[in-house]
């Protein structure tokens, strides 16, 4: 990745994201049925996962890949049971939810704004009034080019690929600069190749010094070798948790051996598919004693960047030909506000976009102006002259 694409835009001061280690420990999750019974979705599962290495939840349909993700990201939290720990804190929910983002398998965007404009009015609602106009153009033009969105920045939403969409709402998440990146089924609904760039740009997040981890569903092999590391689900279990190149050999100690030239993760999911007896339960007795390392032990791997790269990744600040920019690493922000902007400012900006929605869409105004000349007009015939003669009913 190049220096002059990639970001960083720590608003709290710090000059690099640093090293993040997101661990839980006995997550367990359970949902109430319509007849009353409790079923629980989520057994116990433990794990870990790190900046600097792209992680991937698999398993087949009904695992509980998205319950454990919407878990780790802080959308569900009642009946709930286990520990959510980042760097070995236990996580304060207010502080947790401006370092992670979550991006759902279903994004809706606005179809009428185009690609910069849907970024810019995304920074105007999540990056505070400390930031200026003029750097706040700058991080949504970087996003831009991060992710390789250049050729249609300037195209509306509604025109674009399904893979750049995708790569979009990534972008659109990258504004807040978060530490961890949740993604549900990142690559459902692509091509191979629009799925590979996607993933590719996932990767390119994660050794930026981001915790990046993304459910995934049936991967190629091209796709899953990207991985660094794989966590394998089976009815709310956990079967494996680890690096993705001690997959098979895990495997094949517990009597399941994988077929030269077969593609890992179809044999894993046909593995996870298996009944829980035998060599399946083995497998989740040894994925549970499985050692997760200390955090404080954990440090960034070996083709993540240097401090040195780091500080080359930033937004050109002391670079910058004009002296009057600021970079959003020395903007002090203050953190006691609920949100970064104000009410009357997401008013404003929500207006202006919503506005400009509405004059682009030219055949729904022109409908929407019809109907109120005709609801009008039928209006003023049915009380024409209503009120002026006291012997008609209508008019009493």
């Amino acid at each position: 990745m190049g220096t002059d694409t990639a970001i960083s835009i720590d608003v709290g001061g710090q000059k690099d994201i640093g090293t993040t280690c997101l661990s839980f420990q006995q997550i367990s999750y359970q949902v109430r049925g319509t007849n009353g019974k409790t079923k629980q979705l989520l057994h116990d599962i433990s794990g870990s996962f790190r900046s600097g290495r792209l992680a991937g939840i698999m398993g087949p349909s009904g695992a509980g890949k998205s319950t454990l993700l919407n878990v780790l990201s802080g959308f569900k939290t009642s009946k709930m049971s286990g520990k959510l720990l980042v760097n070995g804190q236990p996580i304060k929910p207010q502080k947790y939810r401006r370092e992670v983002t979550y991006t759902s398998q279903d994004v809706s965007m606005l179809e009428n704004i185009t690609v910069l404009e849907s970024l810019d009015f995304a920074t105007e609602l999540k990056l505070p009034k400390e930031v200026s106009l003029m750097v706040k153009s700058k991080i949504s033009n970087d996003i831009v080019k991060l992710l390789g969105l250049q050729k249609c920045a300037h195209n509306l939403v509604g025109t674009i690929s399904g893979g750049e969409k995708k790569r979009l709402s990534i972008g659109l998440e990258l504004i807040s600069n978060p530490k961890i990146l949740f993604f549900d089924e990142p690559t459902s609904g692509l091509d191979i190749i629009a799925a590979m760039q996607v993933v590719a740009h996932l990767k390119e997040l994660a050794l930026s010094g981001r915790c990046v981890v993304c459910v995934i569903h049936q991967p190629s092999s091209s796709i899953l070798q990207m991985f660094d590391d794989l966590m394998i689900l089976s009815e709310g279990k956990c079967v494996y948790k680890g690096p993705l190149d001690d997959l098979v050999p895990t495997f094949k100690a517990c009597g399941f051996d994988c077929p030269n030239y077969y593609n890992r993760a179809d044999f894993a999911l046909e593995v996870a598919s298996l009944k829980h007896e035998g060599n399946v339960l083995t497998l989740i007795e040894k994925a549970s004693e499985t050692p997760e390392k200390e955090p404080q032990q954990i440090t960034m791997v070996n083709n993540s960047p240097s401090s040195d790269e780091k500080e080359a990744m930033l937004l050109p600040s002391e670079s910058s030909s004009d002296s009057s920019y600021q970079p959003v690493s020395q903007i002090r922000v203050d953190h006691s506000r609920q949100y970064p902007v104000s009410q009357w400012s997401q008013f404003v900006t929500l207006t202006k976009r919503t506005t400009l929605c509405t004059f682009r869409d030219m055949q729904l105004m022109k409908m929407r102006i019809m109907t109120h000349l005709f609801v009008g007009l039928l209006i003023g015939v049915v009380f024409w002259d209503v009120g002026n003669d006291g012997a008609k009913v209508l008019s009493n």
